[in-house]
């Protein structure tokens, strides 16, 4: 509707803790409690009273990816080695990357980020990449209120002649699928659930956006799961459309000869989206 002139309204609302921020578009739509009060409820009528309690409605247009997932151990370390290196300046790729981590969280996160120099540039352009994650972990494009902070958190530390375009990197799902053979008198089930929860744990960690999908880490995993003899063959599958991303992309195309990587173009980065049920394996 339209407010009235001359009348402060003074909203208070609470804020959530940062492991509940993130909500897909259409989710945050619940109203707990509203306390509705007017200066004189008398002269009001009791029916037009109600009516303003109950058109009172909430909902999110865009999705909240304003929290990232603490990073792994081996990724702190190389975040704290990274940013005590760049004493607060961005240079190189990778003080850019440490500033962009070291953001202060209430202006927001970017889960995975890469910058790369614009070859089609004349002047010294950056492409910076950036990818969040939403409620469930899944990887999802950073909306523009976190874009915009980002912009003004590196303005005052990049160099003075650099100019930054901050893009969304593409997400391609992919499933494992794995065959292998146990050892004899070994429970076949039992082997299979190992293989697939250490690859879980393998892969419980985000790639990087731009990283390669290393195949041999996968054969080196599982052959090192109890009661399996040899692994026989590993099959990376992409997953698109429906829950996955929309995006597909030629797995076999872009093998390396030699069948250890899945290499990917600088804005794409590789997600298991739903482990659970796209990482498989046959046991013989």
């Amino acid at each position: 509707g339209v407010g009235p002139s001359n009348t402060t309204l003074v909203v208070r609302y609470r804020r959530n803790s940062n492991t509940a921020a993130n909500a897909v578009p259409g989710t945050v739509t619940n109203i707990s409690n509203a306390d509705i009060r007017f200066n004189d409820p008398s002269a009001l009528n009791a029916t037009s009273r109600q009516q303003v309690v109950t058109s009172l409605e909430v909902n999110n247009s865009e999705a909240f990816t304003g929290y990232a997932s603490n990073p792994s151990l081996t990724q702190l370390k190389e975040m704290i080695a990274g940013y005590f290196a760049s004493q607060s300046r961005a240079v190189t790729e990778q003080d850019y990357k440490s500033l962009i981590y070291a953001m202060p969280p209430q202006f927001g996160a970017a889960k995975r980020c890469s910058i790369y120099r614009d070859s089609d540039s004349f002047r010294r352009n950056l492409n910076l990449y950036v990818i969040s994650e939403d409620n469930a972990g899944n990887l999802v494009a950073t909306n523009n209120t976190v874009k915009e902070n980002l912009k003004t958190w590196i303005g005052s530390n990049k160099m003075i002649n650099d100019t930054i375009d901050i893009l969304d990197a593409k997400v391609v799902n992919i499933q494992i699928s794995f065959d292998a053979i146990s050892a004899v008198g070994t429970d076949k089930y039992q082997v299979q659930v190992n293989a697939i929860e250490r690859l879980k744990r393998l892969f419980d960690t985000k790639l990087d956006i731009g990283q390669p999908f290393d195949i041999s880490r996968v054969y080196n995993t599982l052959n090192k799961t109890r009661g399996i003899v040899d692994v026989t063959n590993v099959r990376v599958i992409n997953k698109f459309g429906g829950q996955y991303s929309s995006i597909g992309y030629n797995i076999r195309e872009n093998t390396t000869p030699d069948g250890r990587y899945v290499d990917v173009p600088k804005n794409v980065i590789l997600e298991i989206k739903f482990p659970d049920s796209d990482i498989k394996g046959t046991i013989t």
